[in-house]
């Protein structure tokens, strides 16, 4: 019997180094765990190699965790057997150092159970040498933690055999890098399976090669998230076989980043794919993008799509894609799609589908798009559609164009859009298309775009209707082109609201025409516009109509200028109005 085993721990922590290395193989084989715990750093450095294979796994793990790490040398670590290895604890593998687990042999690797690899940190397994790597077996590789998969040096990723890789946990493959994931061969990529594909994190999925994507499967692409897919360049796409890319399904197609689906990805796509795409995906389409979806992805739009196209895509519509848009598709459109439309686009449009433009959506066209329609386009819009054009279309219509709206389009024009007529376009309006403004449009016209010709087509009814700002915007050419009829049927609001040069600007006609009670609505500023002739013919009847606030601000020149018919149809209260000095120029008559 060893005398080992009379020794108390106490005992065996005091032998001193050259102690140790006489033990015997059989006084190693004799010491307990608690003897064995006690030994120092110093004391296991001094076991001889020979007597430490001969301890076993239960012994091994008696070691203290730091005491071991510090006191085993390389040739120590190095002998380690496999049976011993398996004693192992977590702890004394957490704290070996690098070079002690990189001196561990592939045999005592290879022995480790799933539990002893649990402890390992990513420090530990950054230790491993790439012939350690290469014998983890399926089991080892699920056992390590995700923390620690994030240690493996690529050049021992790549060595892990694919019957192994396939142990790689979600966890650990969503924990892994881009340079570690770029690390694994094609035959190690093509060993993981659909759900090992799905928990592959999204920074590395974009960092892929296009050589990695050209050796996925269709199983592996349809696995793929939407995220992961949102992470792929226009180049890895269009990397993916012709198989792969048909797998991808609608929820996939809507993670794709529209920026990243070139002309060649985007023509490839099938009806049903294309009509997965969601709005945010077609409006960041470019025009080769747009231009590339095929005839029948078009065809394929659903409502939503429509709905939510814009401008730009509308726009970069080639022939034969707008030629298959259907109607309904068409009356989907929103206004701001509208306006995308090229001019030569909308000439191609039928009769019968220009009758279905909603009122909002010729609001929204320019005056560009609205030209482009041909004579028989134009004169099927109903009234409804005319008044739905907007002011800037409005405004820019020709003066041919104006000659052909009818009475009953003419009618339907609002006085905002009537408000941009120009003079031109007025003028060119037929005699029966200008009779059939009403009042409420006639005071929606720019006075200044009123020529004298208009303005002496216009009935008496229809001067009435004129406000007091527009016949005191007009010029004396204006106002003397009012027909005396007309005149005769100004309204109290309209004399009242007439301002000097107004009344200046009448011709001696008009002003004879103006009644009693027109004169004394004429403000005492307007009065003095009058100008001495047109005085001279206003009728003794009408002379009655004087206020005694009108006379009194009468200049001597116009006094001067009454006739002596005139003053004597004065009455008395009107004569006590005048000065002293307009008295000593009033032409009383012999």
């Amino acid at each position: 019997m060893s005398i080992i085993s009379s020794l108390t721990p106490t005992q065996i922590s005091a032998l001193t180094t050259k102690q140790i290395e006489d033990l015997t193989t059989q006084d190693m084989k004799a010491l307990s765990n608690k003897q064995i715990e006690k030994l120092t750093s110093t004391q296991i450095a001094a076991i001889e190699t020979q007597d430490l294979v001969i301890l076993s796994g239960k012994q091994i793990s008696a070691f203290k965790p730091n005491e071991f790490t510090y006191g085993m040398t390389t040739a120590q670590i190095q002998a380690i057997t496999a049976a011993q290895a398996t004693g192992l604890t977590a702890a004394q593998l957490k704290d070996m150092t690098s070079d002690n687990l990189s001196n561990l042999s592939t045999e005592a690797l290879s022995a480790l159970s799933a539990k002893q690899i649990q402890g390992l940190s990513s420090g530990n397994i950054a230790a491993f040498t790439t012939a350690q790597a290469a014998v983890l077996s399926y089991a080892q590789i699920a056992a390590i933690s995700t923390d620690a998969v994030q240690g493996f040096e690529t050049g021992d990723l790549a060595q892990i055999s694919t019957a192994a890789i396939k142990g790689l946990t979600a966890a650990q493959l969503g924990a892994l890098n881009s340079e570690q994931f770029s690390s694994l061969d094609s035959s190690q990529v093509q060993a993981l399976s659909a759900k090992q594909i799905q928990a592959l994190g999204t920074d590395v999925i974009k960092d892929l090669t296009t050589d990695d994507m050209k050796e996925f499967s269709a199983v592996q692409v349809a696995a793929l998230s939407s995220a992961q897919l949102g992470t792929l360049t226009s180049d890895k796409l269009d990397a993916l076989t012709s198989d792969a890319l048909g797998a991808l399904s609608a929820k996939q197609i809507q993670g794709l980043d529209a920026a990243n689906l070139s002309s060649d990805t985007i023509s490839a796509l099938s009806a049903k794919q294309v009509a997965a795409l969601t709005t945010a995906q077609l409006n960041a389409m470019d025009s080769n993008q747009i231009g590339s979806i095929s005839t029948s992805g078009i065809a394929s739009l659903t409502a939503a799509q429509i709905k939510g196209l814009t401008g730009d895509n509308i726009k970069h519509l080639t022939s034969d894609q707008a030629a298959v848009l259907s109607a309904k598709q068409v009356a989907g459109l929103s206004t701001d799609a509208i306006q995308g439309f090229e001019t030569e686009d909308l000439a191609t449009i039928g009769t019968a589908a220009i009758k279905g433009l909603t009122a909002a959506q010729l609001g929204a066209l320019d005056s560009a798009q609205f030209s482009s329609l041909d004579s028989s386009q134009v004169q099927a819009l109903s009234a409804k559609q005319i008044q739905a054009l907007g002011t800037d279309v409005i405004k820019d219509l020709t003066t041919d164009d104006m000659k052909e709206f009818s009475a009953t389009q003419v009618a339907a024009l609002s006085t905002a859009q009537l408000g941009t007529l120009s003079s031109d376009q007025l003028s060119a309006l037929t005699t029966d298309a200008l009779g059939a403004l009403s009042a409420k449009q006639i005071q929606g016209l720019d006075a200044a775009n009123l020529s004298s010709d208009t303005i002496s087509a216009l009935t008496a009814k229809q001067i009435a209707a004129l406000t007091t700002t527009q016949l005191n915007a007009m010029d004396s050419d204006q106002i003397g082109a009012i027909s005396t009829s007309s005149i005769a049927s100004l309204t109290d609001a309209q004399i009242k609201g007439l301002n000097s040069a107004n009344v200046e600007a009448l011709t001696s006609d008009q002003a004879a025409a103006l009644s009693a009670k027109q004169l004394a609505g004429f403000s005492t500023d307007a009065i003095l516009g009058l100008e001495t002739d047109d005085l001279a013919t206003i009728g003794t009847a009408a002379i009655k109509g004087l206020t005694t606030s009108q006379i009194e601000t009468l200049t001597t020149d116009q006094v001067t200028a009454l006739t002596s018919s005139q003053v004597q149809a004065l009455s008395a209260k009107q004569i006590q109005a005048f000065t002293t000095d307009q008295i000593q120029h009033l032409n009383f008559g012999s």
